[in-house]
């Protein structure tokens, strides 16, 4: 399974972005869940794994909150 791409720097190639903490592909689109981020101060995630959850939880400041993807090569 392939994990999408999405435009880096300019000039360079694109990359393909994944969930940190499991390695699956990131989609560039907010999760599918039922979750109102805003009430818990958090802004709507702008990426999720393929099957529309949340990309996997790690802990911030302030609680969980849903992992930033990153290449996939850097997994």
């Amino acid at each position: 399974m392939n994990a999408p791409l999405v435009p880096a720097a300019a000039g360079a190639p694109p990359r393909a972005m994944v969930c940190p903490e499991c390695g699956e592909p990131a989609v560039a689109r907010p999760p599918r869940t039922l979750l109102r981020y805003a009430v818990h101060g958090m802004s709507t995630p702008a990426w999720s794994h393929r099957d529309g959850e949340p990309l996997c939880p790690v802990m911030g400041a302030g609680g969980y909150r849903p992992a930033e993807p990153v290449a996939a090569e850097t997994v």
